[in-house]
């Protein structure tokens, strides 16, 4: 029977030894990743779920930097305060508003559950700018930080919070003209994230 390595083909000695050494190196390598994916990591947010807790009146507050784990649930994770959550967070609240625009078009008495939802998704936006905040030392509110960005992007959450208030207030009439102002403030969020 023949050897599967040509003459040319077969390894030296020295060549095995080091291979050898190099998969010895490997296992120690994965050995040690194990015991990191053992360890908890930032990157895992561990869901909360005290019954004891009020965390709906943490969330509107903003003293906790929380948010929902799902658009209804009742369970809640930590904010990061990166800029992928921010635009993450900020696109929710786009998609409903074009999700009013058009229930309120087509099915109106179908339209407030989503015009609630959007109220909500600014209480999580605003906490997700105070995570970011909290991360690159720029006080609480940004007012140790860039006055731009802060004013072009968090502080027209608010603004937005206090039309959608307003919208729901009066079951969405006028809500054409008011998505147009709201889509305006939904840009300069964005920009804003941009000069992050």
């Amino acid at each position: 029977m023949g050897s599967c390595f040509s003459k040319r083909d077969e390894p030296d000695d020295e060549v095995i030894d080091e291979s050898v050494d190099e998969v010895t190196d490997e296992v120690t390598d994965e050995a040690n990743d194990e015991e990191i994916d053992e360890a908890p990591s930032e990157a895992i947010r561990p869901i909360l779920n005290d019954p004891l807790v009020n965390y709906v009146s943490l969330f509107i507050s903003g003293k906790s930097l929380i948010k929902p784990l799902h658009l209804s649930s009742n369970q809640w994770i930590m904010c990061e305060g990166s800029c992928c959550e921010l635009f993450s967070e900020l696109q929710k609240m786009e998609r409903f508003d074009l999700v009013i625009l058009y229930v309120s078009q087509h099915k109106p008495s179908m339209s407030m559950p989503f015009c609630v939802d959007m109220l909500r998704s600014t209480y999580t936006l605003a906490n997700v700018w105070r995570a970011f905040f909290q991360n690159n030392g720029w006080g609480r509110n940004g007012e140790k930080g860039d006055k731009k960005i802060v004013e072009l992007g968090y502080r027209k959450i608010f603004l937005i919070r206090a039309e959608v208030k307003k919208l729901c207030e009066n079951n969405l009439q006028n809500y054409n003209e008011i998505s147009k102002v709201l889509n305006h403030w939904f840009g300069d969020i964005y920009r804003a994230i941009l000069l992050l």
